[in-house]
């Protein structure tokens, strides 16, 4: 990114593989099983680009598959950023028992992220809605919520001068 300009030969660090979920285009479902087939298509589409590759005909589920992946990568060396983590549970606070099944398989990919948390370099995730009781997250209790420090205020958004200035009526 520095090519060209007298910063380059200060540039210590190298670029990694990002991957990006966005969890925003998934559907609503009618089962659990839509849910995970349409999750697993996603997560192939997202990790495929990175090197993980599934094998259907294998009698090791996805999940086991993609534990054994991400335990083979090197040290602080992929970039992961899940955009609209809680889309597919919002899409479904209308059915109690879809709800927590999709929470339940949800909670299965997060379990193996945090369990191989040591292959992130970055770690980004957003979302609408807190779903601090819901347990999805109990995997990933190490994180550091910004949501609400003002440190972070103004990262992404607007300011209260960007807002006075750009909607003054």
């Amino acid at each position: 990114d520095f090519n060209g300009l007298s910063i380059a030969k200060n540039w210590k660090d190298r670029t990694y593989p990002v991957v990006c979920l966005d969890f925003s285009g998934l559907p609503q479902f009618r089962d659990e099983e839509s849910f995970r087939s349409a999750l697993i298509s996603r997560l192939l589409s997202a990790f495929g680009g990175v090197g993980f590759t599934y094998d259907a005909m294998s009698r090791i589920s996805f999940f086991d598959q993609f534990r054994v992946w991400l335990a083979g990568l090197p040290l602080n060396s992929l970039v992961l950023i899940i955009d609209e983590y809680d889309a597919p549970l919002t899409a479904h606070l209308d059915d109690s028992r879809l709800f927590n099944e999709i929470r339940t398989v949800l909670s299965r990919f997060y379990a193996v992220i945090k369990r191989y948390e040591g292959c992130l370099r970055f770690f980004f995730m957003t979302g609408i809605t807190k779903y601090s009781q819901t347990s999805i997250f109990s995997e990933l209790n190490n994180f550091d919520d910004i949501t609400l420090n003002p440190a972070y205020a103004t990262l992404l958004g607007y300011t209260e001068e960007e807002i006075k200035s750009g909607f003054a009526s």
